[in-house]
């Protein structure tokens, strides 16, 4: 594999951001049912935030126009400009149920678990879209070549 062909897939390269869609409901959940118990939830808020807006920033720097389809632009495309804004909103919906909870507002536990559920189709699709990249002969080829590092 050429040079040039490494640093492309360095660009697009997703490892460690499927994380998101494996913690993201267990983490909602808790904290649903902490903050019935009056427990903090701050950190988890927090956490989930942090680990959305890692992915979200990756997904925004990643520059598709000059690559082929053969670096799974498709899939990078929905996964950018489709799942990662409506997952967006509905993780925007379930903190502003838990603030509003906190904040002494009367706030339904159906509502809240309402907005988890709502995000767990778009959790699936993002987990099947970035099986589907993994699939790729030649992201493949790169990750076997020990080219794992995103490093620029």
């Amino acid at each position: 594999m050429e040079e040039k062909e490494i640093q492309k897939w360095k660009s697009v390269d997703v490892k460690g951001y499927m994380t998101l869609p494996t913690m993201y409901v267990p983490t909602a959940e808790n904290v649903q049912k902490k903050v019935f118990e009056g427990d903090d939830v701050d950190g988890s808020l927090t956490r989930l935030d942090e680990e959305f807006s890692k992915v979200e920033n990756r997904f925004a720097e990643m520059d598709l126009k000059d690559l082929d389809e053969g670096y799974n632009v498709g899939i990078l495309r929905e996964i950018r400009e489709n799942l990662l804004p409506n997952l967006k909103t509905e993780l925007e919906r379930f903190e502003r149920l838990i603030r509003a909870y906190q904040n002494g507002e009367e706030v339904s536990p159906n509502d809240i678990q309402l907005a988890i559920t709502k995000a767990k189709p778009l959790l699936r699709r993002y987990t099947t879209l970035g099986e589907e990249f993994r699939k790729n002969p030649r992201y493949s080829e790169f990750r076997r070549l020990g080219y794992e590092t995103r490093e620029k």
